[in-house]
């Protein structure tokens, strides 16, 4: 089982202060609107410019992940997302991707359709799949009454990184997710930026540059956008630096 509302739970975690033995977050980053997107400066010497997104509204995030759908029914996007989709593609159309990685879910999927046929209906950028940039594995909640997410975020809020049955710790999504970004450097012949559809969680991870504590410290002030968007300067090794980061401002 993977997780649709983690990024109603996780806050990002810009400049981190701490205070005796516990971490806390000094600000959340402040969202830019899409029209500064192309107006970003090249990528600095050695490092790979990543354009790091969230999936548009799904049906789960749409409906408080309503008991009564199918996780299928769930995974795909709304209506509302569908059009976050497009207003992302829109704004990328000036940097002309050529190629979109997404996570394995259907509404990552769906995302990068949107956002490819927005950039060039008539040629539109390849798709690529990663499980990578995946969601994080829930796993099995073993308490009645609690849902394996629930759970999760007890477990966060007291500092500890769980893993449940089947699923896996947010210590393991960052080790993917670093060494999914250090491997598509290696694979990025031309230098060009690299386009990736994924989700709340793992942007959490890159934004707090894979601590645990400060991730687990990040929990429940801010809400990641869907479709909103990470601008990064990545390492050979696969380190961020955050240069913005972006959403749909109104």
């Amino acid at each position: 089982m993977t997780s649709r509302l983690l990024p109603t739970l996780l806050l990002a975690c810009f400049p981190m202060l701490t205070q005796g033995t516990e971490t806390k977050p000094a600000s959340a980053p402040v969202a830019r609107p899409f029209s500064e997107i192309a107006n970003l400066p090249k990528a600095a010497a050695g490092a790979m410019r990543v354009y790091l997104m969230r999936h548009g509204e799904s049906i789960a995030n749409a409906t408080g992940d309503d008991p009564k759908l199918t996780d299928a029914q769930k995974d795909k996007l709304s209506e509302k997302g569908g059009r976050q989709a497009a207003a992302l593609g829109a704004a990328l159309k000036p940097l002309a991707p050529r190629k979109i990685i997404h996570s394995p879910a259907v509404r990552a999927r769906e995302t990068a359709e949107i956002i490819a046929k927005t950039v060039d209906a008539k040629s539109p950028p390849t798709l690529n799949i990663s499980k990578a940039f995946g969601p994080i594995e829930t796993g099995k909640s073993a308490t009645v009454g609690k849902s394996a997410l629930q759970l999760l975020v007890e477990s966060w809020k007291a500092g500890v990184d769980a893993k449940l049955e089947g699923g896996e710790d947010m210590a393991t999504v960052a080790a993917r997710v670093k060494k999914g970004l250090a491997e598509a450097f290696a694979a990025n012949g031309d230098g060009g930026p690299l386009f990736i559809v994924s989700h709340g969680e793992v942007s959490i991870s890159v934004l707090c540059d894979y601590d645990l504590k400060r991730t687990l410290a990040s929990l429940l002030t801010f809400r990641f956008a869907n479709a909103g968007m990470l601008a990064l300067d990545v390492a050979k090794d696969g380190t961020p630096r955050v240069i913005g980061y972006f959403a749909d401002v109104k």
